[in-house]
């Protein structure tokens, strides 16, 4: 039961019956999102940013960021500016963020299954359909790829 204010007056709504049964489906759908990476600000600070083409806003340093993928995960724009993604890569790209400095930005590595989520990704983009991936281990379907 909840209390719900309409007009003015609080009132009790219950949902009556058993609660519904959720079943995840079993095909990742790779033509919405291949995984997630940590962005990594100034080798302190770990932003978790996920692996699909639309915009993330992100806020670093109180300072709105827009953040998008593209070119396959080959490039990364940030407010406009490319600049290559080099998942895993020790040295940082520098970028200036307005109102705060300028900060160093690197990208953590991708997992095995997230690289073959990419693939899927891109694969399902072009083909326009969904995809799935078949996981050696379990003979079932592989989950999103996440790194550390």
């Amino acid at each position: 039961m909840v209390q719900v204010n309409l007009d003015g007056r609080l009132c009790n709504v219950e949902l009556k019956g058993a609660p519904p049964q959720v079943e995840l489906g079993k095909v990742c759908r790779y033509d919405l999102l291949a995984g997630r990476v940590n962005l990594i600000v100034d080798a302190v600070k770990q932003v978790i940013v996920y692996l699909d083409e639309k915009p993330q806003k992100l806020d670093l340093f109180s300072e709105p960021v827009i953040l998008r993928f593209c070119e396959n995960f080959r490039t990364v724009l940030l407010n406009g500016r490319p600049f290559p993604t080099n998942f895993g890569a020790r040295l940082p790209f520098t970028v200036t963020i307005p109102n705060a400095g300028k900060h160093y930005l690197r990208f953590s590595a991708l997992t095995p299954s997230a690289e073959k989520a990419i693939g899927s990704f891109i694969r399902a983009k072009t083909s326009g359909g969904v995809m799935e991936i078949e996981d050696s281990n379990s003979g079932g379907s592989d989950s999103f790829g996440e790194s550390n």
